[in-house]
């Protein structure tokens, strides 16, 4: 039940990212998954704005794949 519970929590969770998110601040999320992080002031998020062109790269089919077989790589393991 522990397994079934954790795959369901990742597939939820992650589904929720995706389709669950609502708009912060007057930014939205366009079809091409912009980065809504880049409106943020520099001066305030400067961390945020060293990862930006690591983020732009970011996939979410890739990383529910990733995130999935890791998963169940694990549980397979026990």
């Amino acid at each position: 039940i522990y397994a079934l519970n954790s795959l369901a929590g990742f597939i939820v969770g992650h589904e929720l990212l995706d389709v669950g998110t609502v708009p912060v601040a007057g930014i939205t999320r366009g079809p091409e998954y912009p980065l809504p992080w880049q409106h943020l002031q520099e001066d305030q998020y400067p961390n945020l704005h060293a990862l930006i062109s690591d983020l732009e790269h970011w996939n979410p089919d890739r990383e529910f794949e990733f995130g999935l077989k890791s998963l169940l790589k694990s549980i397979l393991a026990l």
